[in-house]
């Protein structure tokens, strides 16, 4: 029997495949980049003891595959260790009979998963196509740093149970926590992501923290594993941008739109009325805004900046909640010239603002 062969790049696949499980209907979700509606269905597929959970986005393949049948892919992307793509550029035939385990343990279609994920080793999450929870000891923490004007906590541990070790990447309210080396925890609902050619687990709107009793069973990091993250940039402390006096002189445009209600998705815009996070409908009563300023500093001067409610709140130390854009502009207009103290970062974001 044909085994995986590579073509071109890594990430590119030719395999033959027994399907074991297929999705019931077509699927859809917004990508979040175009703004358009995608259809897929999903497959469960075995090679040997190997299983692959395969994204078909080839509607007019979906009457072609039967639970049982043998299927030859090409020209497939290879998404993570597990996961692979059909799109237009693939091909799809059917092939001789694939040798398959017969005990071999078939995991649920992704939609089928709860919530939260699956429980499951940091191992199998590590090469799973959906979201699962993990449960390990932290064996290395890195510093808090923050993203999105500053707006965003962001923190990695690594992770280790008796199968493997692996970054974890959390956000928000999950990078605040007082996380220790040694500490065990459960991290759900978190996915493979690939970052820096490493794959890692990266969290949710839906992850959850939680701490848990000791386990002594599980060693701290040996020096081959503590190597793996030691020029990891996450771990290192955050070069810290001199501080400048700012001033904002002029409002260039307001937007003002409607966010989802749910905290986690961290005032994600609605489009068309839907999240592109969670799916969810209702926003919240109050509206979301950023403005284009012009500012200028003790060094130069007629520079633009895009600013988010949440930052201009926490330059002027007041909450800021409007509905329009005309009591936006009028609300600022009457703050001008609005002066704070800051650090700009290269992207023209504002972080330790004072």
């Amino acid at each position: 029997m044909m085994n995986n062969t590579s073509l071109q790049s890594s990430n590119v696949k030719v395999i033959q495949l027994k399907i074991m499980k297929k999705s019931d209907a077509i699927l859809t979700y917004m990508n979040n980049k175009t703004q358009k509606q995608m259809k897929y269905f999903n497959l469960i597929g075995v090679n040997g003891k190997e299983v692959y959970h395969i994204r078909v986005y080839l509607m007019s393949k979906f009457d072609m595959f039967t639970k049982g049948m043998c299927y030859k892919f090409q020209n497939v992307i290879q998404k993570s260790e597990n996961e692979l793509w059909v799109t237009s550029s693939s091909a799809v035939a059917y092939t001789g009979l694939v040798d398959t385990e017969e005990d071999i343990i078939l995991p649920p279609l992704p939609e089928e998963n709860p919530k939260d994920g699956q429980n499951l080793s940091i191992q199998s999450a590590i090469k799973s196509p959906s979201k699962s929870v993990v449960t390990g000891k932290i064996v290395k923490v890195s510093p808090i740093k923050h993203v999105q004007e500053g707006t965003l906590p962001v923190k990695s541990l690594i992770l280790k149970d008796k199968t493997a070790t692996a970054k974890v990447c959390l956000f928000g309210k999950n990078a605040e926590l007082n996380f220790e080396m040694g500490n065990m925890v459960e991290v759900s609902a978190v996915y493979p992501k690939v970052y820096c050619n490493v794959t890692q687990l990266t969290s949710t709107a839906l992850t959850k923290c939680q701490f848990l009793p000791p386990n002594d069973e599980i060693d701290l990091l040996h020096e081959e594993e503590n190597n793996q993250w030691k020029n990891d940039a996450d771990f290192q402390e955050e070069k810290v941008d001199e501080q400048e006096n700012i001033q904002l002189t002029d409002i260039i445009n307001v937007d003002i739109y409607d966010v989802c209600q749910n905290d986690a998705c961290r005032n994600k815009k609605l489009i068309n009325n839907t999240c592109p996070s969670c799916k969810g409908t209702d926003a919240k009563m109050v509206k979301y805004f950023k403005v284009i300023f012009m500012y200028q500093t003790d060094k130069k001067e007629d520079q633009k900046i895009t600013l988010f409610k949440n930052t201009i709140s926490n330059i002027i130390k007041m909450d800021l909640d409007f509905n329009s854009k005309e009591d936006v502009i009028q609300f600022l207009v009457e703050k001008l010239p609005i002066q704070c103290t800051a650090s700009i970062t290269p992207n023209n974001t504002l972080y330790n603002i004072k």
